[in-house]
């Protein structure tokens, strides 16, 4: 019986401090800001929506960087697709599409990291934009700090209008994100976290 309640307690526990944790990401998803002051070496845009490459095109064109990498697109998609799926003004083609450079291996958010240190490697960058949707972006920005360490990211958060944040926990929709996301968020930073010690241990 004793046993019973202990388990019960901790069940009480736990839920309390992913309530907690919960309530903290919403909270920070919701109050997100962009640095609009620093220029990187690279724009890195994760697929997932047109206003992640819009957003990512207006920084190029307004010179935040010199480069721009779409990571995760789809097989034979190309930077004409890209600027249609942004409906970004076409007028800006010509001289955008030079300076920017496409993935097609990427599917998840961690295939993403892995693709985007390749090609930052490749380019010896230093510094990088990450431009995701606000929801994603903090596993995103773990998940690609944990394999660039040495870069400095900015994170360039994207608000979908479809994404209720400010009241997420009204709209079922948003509320099943946040939650899914949310634990997304802890499984990434305990893998993280389980690799780094086994690392430890083996050094």
């Amino acid at each position: 019986m004793k046993f019973l309640r202990l388990i019960f307690l901790l069940l009480i526990v736990f839920g309390a401090i992913w309530a907690g944790g919960l309530v903290w990401f919403a909270t920070s998803v919701a109050n997100q800001s962009n640095d609009m002051q620093d220029h990187t070496d690279a724009i890195v845009v994760l697929t997932g929506g047109s206003d992640r490459l819009r957003e990512a095109i207006r920084l190029l064109d307004q010179n935040y960087a010199g480069r721009m990498f779409v990571s995760g697109a789809g097989e034979g998609v190309t930077i004409a697709d890209i600027f249609n799926i942004s409906q970004y003004p076409r007028e800006h083609f010509d001289d955008l599409s030079r300076r920017i450079e496409i993935g097609y291996e990427a599917k998840t958010t961690k295939e993403n990291a892995v693709e985007v240190f390749q090609w930052v490697r490749d380019k010896s960058y230093r510094t990088i934009r990450l431009v995701t949707s606000n929801y994603h972006m903090e596993r995103s920005y773990i998940e690609l700090k944990n394999l660039l360490p040495e870069v400095k990211i900015i994170k360039h958060a994207v608000a979908p209008e479809q994404v209720l944040v400010d009241k997420w926990w009204k709209s079922k929709g948003t509320r099943e994100l946040i939650i899914d996301e949310y634990n997304k968020l802890i499984g990434t930073v305990l893998q993280i976290e389980l690799s780094y010690r086994r690392g430890s241990g083996t050094s």
